[in-house]
C-alpha cells in the first residue's frame, strides 16, 4: 500500500489525468480490501482491532468517493469529450464507424463504475477507441443532417400532395420518373445510412443515458445527451413522415413504392 500512497503524494500524482486517477483509486480500494482480508493473519491480536478499524474506515471513504472519481472521468476525459462532441464525418454504415469498439468502450465505462477491475492499459485502449472513431459525435451529426434534409423535402412533398390528383397520363409519367429517381436515391443512398443510424442509436443512446444518469454527472452533460435523444426522436418522426408522403404521392397515380 505504501507505494500507492507515495504515488498519490507526488506532485504528478496530484494532477493526474482522469483515467490515471480512477485506476489509482481502484487499485487503492482493492488493496485496502485485500489488507482487511489478510489482517487476521498478519497483525498481532493487540493491534488487530485498531488497524482493522482504520483500514475499514479508509475503505468506506474510498468507496464513497469512487463515484465522484468515475464521474470526473466521464466529464473531463478529453477522449470522451471529443468522442461525443467533435467530428466532421458522417455515419458510413461499415467497419470504419467503429460500432463494435465504441459499444464495448461504453459498456466498459459503465462496468468500472459498478466494481469491475481496472487496468491502465485497458481503460486507455477503450478511451482511444472512443476518440479514434468518435461514433457518438458522428451519429449526432448524421441525425441532425438527415433531420434537416427530411424536414425540407417533406414540406415540398406535403405542399405538392395537397392538391395533386394525378389526372392525366402526363402526370402519371412524371410521377413514374420521379419514383425511379427517388427509388435509386432512397434505396441505394438514404436507406442504408438511415438503417445504420437507427441501429447505432438503439444501442449507443441507452448506453450514454446509462452513463449520465449518475447523480455526480453535471446537469449540462445530462442535458446534452437528452437533447441528442430528442433530436433522434424528431428525426424518426421526419423519416416516417417522408415515407408516408412518398406513398401518398405514388398511390394517387396507382404506383407502389419500391422501398425494401
Amino acid at each position: 500500500m505504501a507505494p500507492l500512497i507515495a504515488q498519490r503524494n507526488t506532485a504528478l500524482g496530484k494532477v493526474e489525468y482522469p483515467s490515471r486517477r480512477i485506476v489509482y483509486e481502484a487499485q487503492l480500494r482493492d488493496t485496502l480490501q485485500n489488507c482487511i482480508a489478510l489482517i487476521e493473519h498478519d497483525v498481532d491480536e493487540s493491534e488487530h482491532n485498531t488497524v482493522k478499524s482504520g483500514l475499514e474506515n479508509a475503505l468506506i471513504q474510498k468507496r464513497l468517493n469512487f463515484p465522484m472519481t468515475w464521474a470526473n472521468l466521464i466529464q473531463n476525459s478529453d477522449s470522451i469529450r471529443l468522442g461525443l462532441s467533435f467530428d466532421q464525418r458522417f455515419v458510413q454504415g461499415d467497419e470504419t464507424d467503429g460500432f463494435i469498439e465504441t459499444t464495448q468502450a461504453l459498456q466498459y465505462l459503465h462496468n468500472i463504475k459498478i466494481g469491475k477491475s481496472i487496468t491502465h492499459s485497458e481503460i486507455e485502449r477503450h478511451l482511444a477507441h472512443i476518440e479514434q472513431f468518435r461514433l457518438p459525435a458522428r451519429l449526432f451529426r448524421t441525425t441532425r443532417y438527415l433531420m434537416t434534409g427530411l424536414t425540407h423535402v417533406n414540406a415540398l412533398l406535403k405542399d405538392h400532395n395537397s392538391d395533386f390528383i394525378c389526372a392525366t397520363a402526363h402526370d402519371k409519367k412524371q410521377i413514374s420518373i420521379f419514383k425511379n429517381v427517388m427509388s435509386q436515391f432512397f434505396i441505394q443512398e438514404l436507406q442504408p445510412i438511415a438503417s445504420s443510424t437507427n441501429r447505432y442509436a438503439q444501442v449507443l443512446l441507452p448506453l450514454l443515458t446509462q452513463l449520465v444518469e449518475d447523480k455526480h454527472i453535471n446537469s449540462a452533460m445530462k442535458a446534452f445527451i437528452q437533447n441528442e435523444m430528442d433530436i433522434y426522436d424528431t428525426y424518426k418522426q421526419k423519416f416516417a413522415a417522408h415515407v408516408s408522403e412518398l406513398q401518398t404521392l405514388l398511390n394517387r397515380c396507382g404506383l407502389q413504392p419500391s422501398v425494401q
